[in-house]
């Protein structure tokens, strides 16, 4: 993808907890695509595991409607997978051609407010998931990462 994934858009598509539902994520695309959207951005339990064929139906879903999809981690995610990705140095980690992470703590401006990403939780089903397997360690924001976050100061929009 050739464009800017934080270019400034004249209206924003919201999604969530998608949990690697490819046939429900491609209707979610093609929602977007509809109403004019000119971004996704994803507030948590994307990915799953990343598994390549979740990632790839939302590339290519993403291509046909020509909607950069950006996403903040969830509770409910591989995040040590996840973390493999390396940041670029648009401050983003780049999952496919048209799919980017917003790692936590991380700022941009949009429509004159700064827009932060702060994702990740505490899993309360953790008990009836497994290690390593559909719960992985990583999930909560760290004291580290609430306290840089702190330090940059007030937000508009988490």
């Amino acid at each position: 993808m050739d464009t800017n994934p934080l270019a400034e858009p004249a209206r924003v598509a919201f999604a969530g907890d998608w949990h690697m539902n490819g046939p429900w994520a491609r209707k979610s695309i093609n929602h977007a695509r509809d109403h004019h959207a000119d971004v996704i951005v994803h507030l948590g339990d994307f990915g799953y595991t990343f598994d390549r064929r979740f990632v790839d139906a939302v590339e290519g879903a993403c291509a046909e409607a020509g909607l950069p999809l950006l996403f903040v981690d969830g509770n409910h995610e591989h995040h040590p997978k996840l973390l493999r990705y390396p940041i670029r140095d648009n401050g983003l980690r780049q999952v496919s051609g048209h799919v980017w992470h917003l790692p936590r703590g991380f700022r941009w401006q949009w429509a004159g407010r700064t827009w932060l990403a702060l994702g990740g939780a505490y899993s309360v089903d953790r008990p009836w998931r497994t290690p390593g397997v559909s719960w992985w360690l990583g999930e909560t924001i760290t004291p580290q990462q609430a306290a840089r976050t702190i330090e940059r100061g007030p937000a508009d929009v988490l």
